[in-house]
């Protein structure tokens, strides 16, 4: 059987999320942090802000920490992602930076990534819901040519505003179909506790690029 990546679409805060890893992002000069990175800064005690303040994490593109959530989040450890500044991300540019989230994650021996999708406020909600959208289809077209061990058995949990979860459920199902990577994705349309990989032993691999900081 072909390999093929398990994606889920969660409604629930980054901290309720059960995975190997969890994942957020921000721009530069997000302050204070906002959606599911301000949350995870909080459940944190303002771990990432403290960060911030000590000028070890700016939200450069290409900047990545990896901390851990001393149980804090159901997720072990919240890897944070700079995005550069808000003016030149784009659907293009955040798909290819989420593909590398992802692939730093399988890099790990990891099996499970709650990923937040990134929204960049515009003027109103619809604004905000297609660019998340276009996102998630930028994604999964740059998943669908990835190297088989990206896909294998993997399970991608997105995280986005529950209001949107069920249509971005079905956009993803449909756009699965359109590009004919059916045996590539398994589509999870219920609650996704079994699907995480978070309850087996995992074995850590060391990887360049991360910087590692204590709670």
């Amino acid at each position: 059987m072909a390999a093929c990546m398990i994606v889920s679409v969660e409604g629930n805060g980054i901290e309720r999320v059960e995975c190997d890893l969890a994942a957020v992002s921000f721009v530069e000069g997000d302050r204070p942090l906002a959606g599911e990175a301000g949350r995870a800064d909080w459940r944190l005690l303002g771990l990432l802000s403290k960060l911030i303040v000590r000028g070890e994490l700016r939200g450069a593109p290409g900047e990545v920490v990896l901390v851990p959530t001393a149980g804090r989040l159901s997720s072990p450890r919240l890897l944070a992602f700079g995005l550069g500044q808000l003016e030149a991300v784009s659907p293009n540019s955040l798909g290819l930076v989420l593909h590398q989230v992802l692939a730093r994650a399988v890099a790990l021996n990891l099996h499970s990534l709650a990923l937040a999708l990134p929204v960049v406020e515009q003027e109103d909600e619809q604004q905000n819901k297609a660019f998340l959208f276009e996102v998630s289809r930028e994604l999964l077209r740059r998943l669908v040519g990835a190297e088989p061990q990206l896909l294998e058995e993997f399970a991608l949990k997105l995280l986005c505003p529950a209001q949107w979860k069920d249509e971005l459920l079905r956009l993803l199902a449909s756009e699965i179909e359109r590009i004919g990577a059916q045996e590539a994705f398994r589509i999870l349309l219920g609650p996704t506790k079994s699907a995480t990989a978070a309850s087996r032993p995992v074995e850590r691999r060391g990887v360049q690029g991360f910087r590692e900081f204590s709670t």
